[in-house]
């Protein structure tokens, strides 16, 4: 979504077409929105959109108001945030040169309670009581580079404490993969990315049955563990080695939908079988190959 600017809510019946978009309230300072700005649907209220500024906004009635569940999660560096003050260049109206602003929220599956929230700046936030207290938990990320944008969170249907992280930093000439998983809400991170990896990532996503299934994507393609990270398969049948940029695993058809980058859309068809591959039927497959 090209800034928060642009958020409408539309009714299919009626073709009523209505701006809903979080606006800044008396004593807020500018509202900043990344030119992806992420609107997330509540799980467990259907009537619930999370928006991201350098603050959470949170709506129980489909956009009609707004209210703000958090403080400013980024680094709010000043020498990021005045565009204004670019030295004579014009300042793109569409926000893109919007920085310390919120990327990604995710809302446990288990508990409505407990929110995360990553930034463009490098910050992951947790909250385990709604938004009445956050917890930087940044500086568990042990190996990450200050500063490197979080592209996605993935908070786990298995357990409530735990959550995947994806980190982004080609744009700083980082070419590496970051993805870490954690198990006890933050406070401790363990590195999944392998050098089976082949390009930075931006997505994970994690399988609904089992959960040692997840599926990462890449600058280069898409990506399998059927291990939990301990070790990843480039997926190659009928799969071109784009730029994935979001992953979505379809709850009742068990399709992998993917949005890649120069190809739109990929759906991998039912993934189920997938869940009956383990780490012994592997060695066992490529010891009979042979």
């Amino acid at each position: 979504m090209q800034g928060a600017e642009n958020i409408w809510r539309y009714n299919l019946e009626t073709k009523e077409l209505k701006t809903i978009q979080p606006l800044a309230v008396k004593g807020d300072p500018k509202l900043r929105f990344n030119w992806n700005t992420p609107i997330v649907t509540g799980i467990h209220n259907p009537d619930r959109i999370y928006a991201g500024s350098q603050f959470v906004h949170v709506s129980d009635d489909m956009g009609q108001t707004w209210r703000k569940i958090s403080g400013d999660l980024t680094t709010n560096d000043p020498t990021k945030t005045n565009t204004e003050k670019s030295g004579g260049l014009s300042v793109d109206n569409s926000g893109a040169e919007n920085h310390c602003t919120i990327f990604t929220i995710a809302e446990s599956p288990l508990n409505k309670e407990i929110i995360w929230a990553g930034t463009d700046d490098g910050n992951v936030q947790i909250t385990k009581d709604g938004g009445k207290t956050w917890s930087n938990v940044t500086a568990n990320l042990k190996g990450l580079p200050k500063n490197t944008w979080c592209y996605h969170i993935e908070a786990s249907v298995f357990n409530e404490g735990t959550a995947y992280a994806v980190f982004d930093g080609h744009s700083k000439n980082d070419y590496a993969t970051y993805v870490y998983k954690t198990s006890d809400f933050g406070k401790t991170w363990t590195s999944i990315a392998t050098a089976d990896i082949d390009g930075f990532a931006r997505n994970i996503q994690e399988d609904y049955k089992n959960p040692n299934l997840l599926f990462l994507g890449t600058e280069k393609g898409l990506y399998i563990t059927v291990d939990g990270g301990k070790n990843w398969s480039k997926f190659e049948n009928n799969m071109p080695a784009v730029a994935i940029h979001y992953l979505d695993l379809h709850s009742k058809t068990n399709d992998l939908v993917m949005a890649t980058h120069g190809r739109g859309i990929i759906i991998l068809d039912d993934v189920s079988p997938l869940r009956q591959i383990t780490p012994e039927i592997l060695k066992k497959m490529f010891i009979s190959s042979r």
